[in-house]
């Protein structure tokens, strides 16, 4: 009792050593191996167990504490980055750049879905955004499209004036005349 009592104080140990050196994986692995060692104690010996039980739930809540810090630093992080790739589809899309837009939307969906679970309000914030661009983008492409038509149509009006009116004054000027007629 006594050896593994020694084994799992000292296994909780380097456990708090590796998670304040921020080795978060050493730190998992040593408290799997506590958690195994805890159960191999028999309930016989009460207090022990309870002072081991509470320094174990002790360390989890550490170990929790510790993922829940780096969860939300990298969501925060991967949100700036998305943020920073919005403001460039915005800015692609007021230039008329929407090949480049695209590119810089198709990074952000990437982002978007490798964001770790949870933060639902953020979340939704961004993806409105998103949406927002694709949006946008969208108009832009049918304003394109309807510039486009329009070009065409004046073109072919222009087109189609100019042929009226070389062909009625080239008429004018090559009509033949019955003779003896007064022009």
């Amino acid at each position: 009792m006594n050896k593994n009592k020694e084994m799992i104080e000292n296994l909780i140990i380097k456990a708090e050593v590796a998670l304040q050196q921020k080795d978060l994986a050493q730190a998992e692995t040593l408290h799997k191996q506590v958690e195994i060692l805890f159960k191999t104690i028999p309930e016989i010996f009460t207090e022990q167990r309870l002072t081991l039980e509470n320094k174990l739930v002790n360390l989890s809540s550490k170990l929790i504490l510790e993922k829940t810090k780096r969860t939300i630093a990298d969501f925060e992080t991967r949100k700036k980055e998305i943020g920073v790739l919005l403001d460039q589809a915005f800015n692609h899309i007021n230039v008329g750049r929407l090949d480049l837009a695209k590119r810089v939307y198709l990074q952000i969906n990437k982002l978007y879905e490798s964001l770790p679970a949870g933060f639902i309000y953020d979340k939704l914030l961004l993806y409105k955004k998103m949406l927002r661009i694709y949006k946008e983008a969208e108009l832009s492409l049918e304003i394109r499209a309807l510039q486009a038509e329009e070009k065409t149509q004046a073109s072919l009006t222009v087109a189609g004036a100019q042929g009226i009116a070389q062909a009625s004054s080239g008429a004018a000027l090559t009509a033949p005349h019955p003779m003896g007629a007064v022009v």
